[in-house]
């Protein structure tokens, strides 16, 4: 597989946690939602929480011995986050949707990611993952195992029209945000058509909807329109990777550091 671009992060535990968030972040949309405050809310593409989840638990039950490296595959329409393993003896795909017993590949470091407070229950990651997909409305996460490699795959929520909790957006700038929805593109002219206002009206809430990140100006003259606001990144088949890298034995050094500095 080729990728598009491929990034290789190495040092401890939460290191690597924080850049492959960051790095997550910077390749992946976020959504603005105005709530009436002075500040916007940002809503990640992906619920951050589950996929921290899925990358924690990739750290703490990969399989050490194999070759490899926890990696993180940003496509288009999904998430991927892949570890070298497999599940272990008397646990299915089925079984993590629901409570299971938990039993981990590296008991000393899941007993450290533990008191790191990265883990907070045994045998209830996958569970946390569902949940914020379900919270999110989006399409529930698939865990699968490919070879001796296991994946959990997020996949984007179908597109919709991201309409502002604030009360200031009126009710025909949201036909017009449908309508841009269904057709892709929207102009001055079938705005005032589609709502019955003026050419001058037209374009005083088009600009409201293009000052507040829900519509991005195109073209110019005759050719000028509207559309979405566009992704953070180029559309492409091809994966963004994060590497997660254990090859100099990272993973003990927080821990270590965690004990001792914890007083115990």
């Amino acid at each position: 597989m080729q990728f598009l671009d491929e990034r290789t992060f190495e040092g401890n535990v939460l290191s690597q946690l924080d850049e492959a968030m960051a790095f997550i972040t910077r390749n992946t949309r976020q959504a603005i939602v105005i709530t009436g405050r002075p500040e916007r809310e940002i809503v990640p593409e992906y619920p951050s929480e589950a996929v921290r989840e899925a990358i924690i638990n990739a750290i703490c039950h990969r399989d050490y011995a194999a070759t490899g490296t926890v990696q993180v595959r940003v496509y288009d329409d999904r998430l991927e986050v892949w570890n070298p393993g497999t599940l272990p003896p008397g646990i299915t795909i089925e079984d993590l949707y629901k409570e299971h017993s938990s039993h981990p590949r590296n008991p000393r470091l899941a007993a450290a990611l533990h008191r790191a407070r990265l883990i907070e229950h045994w045998g209830t990651g996958t569970l946390r993952i569902v949940q914020a997909c379900e919270d999110r409305r989006m399409p529930r996460p698939e865990f699968i195992t490919q070879g001796r490699s296991f994946i959990v795959r997020f996949t984007r929520a179908p597109a919709e029209v991201q309409i502002p909790a604030e009360a200031r957006v009126s009710d025909r700038q949201r036909k017009a945000l449908e309508y841009v929805r269904e057709h892709g593109r929207i102009t001055t002219s079938i705005y005032s058509s589609i709502t019955g206002v003026s050419i001058a009206q037209s374009k005083r809430d088009l600009g409201f909807l293009v000052a507040n990140g829900l519509l991005q100006p195109q073209g110019k003259g005759r050719a000028a329109c509207y559309v979405r606001q566009s992704p953070n990144r180029l559309m492409n088949p091809e994966p963004i990777v994060a590497r997660l890298c254990a090859d100099s034995g990272p993973f003990y050094t927080y821990p270590t550091a965690y004990q001792t500095g914890s007083g115990d």
